[in-house]
């Protein structure tokens, strides 16, 4: 009996570990945070693009802190006690929001204006 318990201890901490690491660290954080440059990236380059209302830039500029902010449910998962912020849903919901902006202005901008405004690589 007592080996038994022991085993499903030492199953029951390997999962969390192996979830903590690859679930949270990995995969929620890193991924988010990525994401989050990538979207700052993007909305600066389209503030520059005459592709791109300056408004949907911003748009999507906006989404980067409250999806920054929200990294605070990750750290409450390992932390106890710290203050949880619940910003990654608006965040998520706002920067899906953009990227049917991004698709429908570029559905909407004219191909002799896309033609021209593409670089050759």
């Amino acid at each position: 009996m007592i080996q038994r318990r022991s085993l499903v201890t030492a199953v029951a901490i390997t999962y969390q570990i192996v979830h903590q690491y690859g679930g949270v660290a990995i995969g929620e954080y890193l991924g988010q945070t990525l994401l989050v440059g990538w979207t700052v990236g993007v909305g600066v380059v389209m503030l520059g693009s005459p592709l791109f209302k300056s408004w949907v830039a911003w748009w999507g500029l906006m989404t980067a802190p409250l999806l920054l902010v929200g990294q605070s449910e990750l750290f409450a998962t390992v932390i106890p006690g710290f203050s949880i912020v619940e910003a990654t849903p608006v965040g998520f919901i706002l920067w899906e929001v953009w990227m049917l902006l991004v698709g429908i202005s570029l559905l909407r901008v004219p191909q002799k204006r896309l033609a021209s405004s593409t670089v050759a690589i």
